[in-house]
């Protein structure tokens, strides 16, 4: 005889559930995410100026001076450039690696960087 019923599931299997969101809580994520966008528009602006006053400074009569602005725009468009990257890179959002998912007080050597505690049968001896 086979049995069509389901066995009951233990509560510490099954995945949580998240908290409700609130009112407040949405406010201070709409908060953050405008911040975000924001500084994110003036990364750019600021590289598109840098970008300028490069074409205007390479468009000059070129002494000496004018080579060392060149050269001194040309790492800040690159400092620009790497900025406006990490505030892209922030604003991707994170997926949730499910080995991270449902871990315990137990793994935190795996994120925190505390050492793993050593077994019980691998007990050090103190030096002599």
């Amino acid at each position: 005889m086979k049995i069509q019923h389901r066995t009951p599931v233990p509560s510490w299997f099954a995945p949580p559930e998240s908290d409700p969101v609130d009112s407040g809580y949405e406010r201070e994520v709409e908060r953050v995410t405008d911040r975000s966008e924001r500084e994110c528009r003036q990364a750019q602006e600021r590289l598109k100026r840098a970008e300028q006053r490069l074409a205007r400074a390479q468009g000059q009569k070129q002494t000496a001076a004018q080579r060392k602005l060149v050269k001194r725009l040309e790492a800040l468009i690159t400092a620009r450039r790497a900025e406006l990257a990490e505030i892209e890179r922030l604003m991707i959002p994170a997926t949730a690696d499910k080995k991270v998912m449902f871990r315990t007080g137990l793994d935190n050597h795996l994120e925190l960087g505390v050492p793993k505690r050593a077994s019980r049968h691998r007990r050090e001896h103190p030096e002599q």
